[in-house]
């Protein structure tokens, strides 16, 4: 492409009588600076906001104090004044038009006062500012997202200033908790990775991306504007400041273990509390992609002990506001023993599942879930002591099916307890073989009493 434009140029050149000039970079880039090499005496190593603070300085948005930044600080409210003036200024510089009226008084009509500087005052003023800037074209407005509508302490309705940052303009984002915290005080940190944002959305603004071309006739002093058609250049900023959104099902407490505390039917009789099943569940995120491993473990103290272990892999982003649904489809293995009169058998299943998981949070410390699958069975066999096959019954057409109800109530950040009810059906049918005590699946369901934690 860029010998497509030499070409160009030399051609505009030859029919005006003109020679080429060096070609120059879109208005963004003229503008905004990447981020400064200078020393930050107190800016560890690995920092998570170390890219916005060197873009912020080589942006005069925030200064140093005696080479300084000290980014844990509560930011003052004239440092938020000067701070929203050089925004004002960044994006008057990208209009290449003078003072800007309008955007001059976005900044002195926001609620920036002498009080501290909350979360939500910083979102008012940003909303006001960022508003005038939209008009004008220089800012980028992404995807709409319903991102606010998952705090949990705003209130029934989502202040218009929270929501306009956070799904709108997308420079501020809640915490992992699902809050939004709207009288915490700002940090110096805090405000440099907000500050970036707005700066990289200015970089991604119409107005910024022109491309600034322009060829000179030496003897008559005559400028051609030269467009280059797709291959403007956008400025070139560090790494984007990576914003936490909502939490996976079960992200913050992956492993989970569960005793199942009644049994209405067990693994060899109905005798109550006769076999000790204990439930295991794994779930793993991988952007979109859920892996999830759901392992039972039924020990009868007189007869059988049974493994049944299902593997998952499920798509995570379907998603709006507190609620999620996650469908999945899996492997389904099983193995057990068993001790009729005639001596140990050992029995076991293959088949391949499917289902969904649905949850619920209304707040950051309690999720609801509700599970429904099914196994379809492709094959069964059970042998003897020496492992001589008994029989192997046509499993095709036969079914397994669970579905359970609970709840997790977090009592820290990454442990929660887990309350619910789930229910294991047995095969629907088998074409042949006595399948009453193979692998202990029979109808079991009861409480499940467990708790989750991160490992």
């Amino acid at each position: 492409m860029a010998k497509i434009s030499f070409t160009l140029s030399l051609a505009l050149a030859a029919v005006l009588g003109t020679s080429q000039a060096a070609m120059a970079m879109t208005y963004g880039e003229t503008v905004l600076k990447p981020a400064s090499d200078v020393r930050v005496a107190d800016l560890p190593a690995g920092h998570w906001a170390t890219n916005a603070t060197q873009v912020v300085l080589a942006n005069d948005i925030l200064a140093l104090d005696n080479g300084t930044f000290q980014g844990d600080r509560v930011l003052s409210p004239a440092e938020l004044e000067y701070a929203m003036s050089r925004l004002a200024t960044t994006a008057e510089e990208i209009a290449a038009k003078g003072v800007n009226t309008e955007l001059r008084a976005a900044i002195g009509n926001a609620p920036t006062g002498d009080g501290p500087v909350t979360r939500l005052k910083l979102a008012q003023t940003l909303a006001s500012f960022l508003d005038a800037c939209a008009s004008q074209e220089l800012v980028a407005i992404a995807a709409a997202s319903q991102d606010a509508s998952r705090f949990t302490d705003v209130g029934a309705g989502v202040p218009k200033a929270v929501d306009k940052v956070v799904d709108k303009y997308k420079v501020m984002t809640g915490y992992p908790d699902n809050t939004f915290r709207p009288a915490v005080e700002v940090t110096r940190y805090q405000m440099a990775a907000i500050a970036y944002n707005v700066l990289n959305s200015m970089r991604m603004a119409p107005l910024a991306l022109r491309p600034v071309v322009t060829v000179t006739n030496e003897p008559s002093g005559t400028t051609i504007i030269v467009q280059r058609p797709g291959t403007e250049t956008q400025a070139t900023l560090p790494v984007e400041v990576v914003t936490p959104g909502r939490l996976n099902f079960r992200e913050r407490a992956p492993l989970h273990l569960s005793y199942q505390a009644v049994n209405t039917n067990n693994v060899s009789n109905g005798t109550p509390f006769a076999a000790v099943p204990v439930e295991g569940m794994l779930t793993i995120y991988n952007g979109p992609l859920m892996l999830q491993n759901v392992t039972d473990l039924r020990v009868n103290v007189t007869t059988s002990t049974a493994v049944d272990s299902e593997f998952r892999m499920g798509y995570a982003n379907l998603k709006s506001g507190m609620f999620q649904l996650i469908p999945y489809v899996g492997a389904h293995l099983g193995l057990g023993t068993t001790a009729p009169a005639g001596g140990i058998q050992y029995d076991s299943y293959v088949g391949g599942s499917y289902g969904a998981i649905f949850s619920v949070t209304p707040n950051s410390v309690l999720e609801f879930h509700a599970s429904l699958g099914q196994t379809q069975l492709l094959g069964a066999g059970r042998f003897n002591s020496t492992f001589q096959p008994l029989a192997y019954p046509n499993a095709l057409g036969s079914a397994l099916t669970n579905y359970g109800l609970g709840a997790d109530f977090y009592v820290a950040p990454n442990i929660c307890l887990t309350l619910g009810a789930n229910n294991w059906q047995n095969p629907t049918s088998l074409a042949s073989g006595n399948v009453t005590n193979a692998l202990g699946v029979v109808d079991t369901m009861g409480l499940n009493l467990g708790i989750g934690s991160r490992f």
